[in-house]
């Protein structure tokens, strides 16, 4: 394993063999770092750094936030460009949302199992109920526009409040997650049911 060090001012490991004359993170002089070690094992270490979870957060994130423009922006346009061009890129990108967001849950499962060896802590537990709410406001979306095309006030008011729940649900889970990605379990278990062999 090749020796890895840590910059003392930000955090930032890096292999010392890449390390020139300052942090490529924060700038500071070359004498910040440290010798680090990396307790996560090689198997977990490799799986964690494809950053999966990560990753597929950002479909549903990207898809609800332009939701909500694209749906709040509807009524300014005339009714040709909205059934035209709005109409069926909104029901599009709508029922592509749960999905999306089924496949982030997944993915939450499985980076929680790798990163933490279970699924059943105060924070993962957090991010679930978000996750799920998240979930039920897209169900709700796409209820919406297969069941009218905002011809009335009422049913556009209706998607764009669900669009909110999502939005915040979303950007909570953001906010939450992010303090959750540098962490994990030292070890080469993956799940938490494995022994030690003694």
């Amino acid at each position: 394993m090749k020796d890895m060090v840590r910059c003392k001012a930000c955090g930032y490991v890096m292999e010392k063999d890449a390390l020139t004359d300052v942090c490529p993170a924060c700038g500071v002089k070359k004498e910040m770092f440290e010798p680090w070690e990396d307790k996560v094992g090689a198997l977990r270490r490799f799986i964690l750094e494809k950053h999966l979870h990560p990753v597929v957060v950002h479909a549903p994130q990207a898809l609800t936030f332009l939701l909500l423009l694209l749906v709040a922006a509807f009524p300014l346009f005339g009714a040709n460009l909205q059934t035209a061009y709005l109409w069926p890129t909104v029901v599009v990108m709508t029922w592509l949302l749960p999905f999306s967001i089924a496949a982030t849950i997944l993915s939450g499962f499985f980076d929680a199992m790798v990163r933490y060896r279970r699924i059943a802590t105060p924070a993962l537990i957090q991010k679930q109920v978000l996750g799920y709410i998240l979930l039920a406001a897209s169900v709700v979306m796409t209820i919406l526009v297969s069941t009218t095309n905002f011809t009335d006030l009422t049913s556009w008011l209706a998607f764009v409040a669900a669009n909110v729940v999502a939005m915040g649900a979303s950007a909570v889970l953001g906010i939450q997650g992010s303090k959750l990605t540098h962490s994990a379990m030292p070890g080469d278990k993956i799940f938490m049911k494995k022994k030690k062999k003694k």
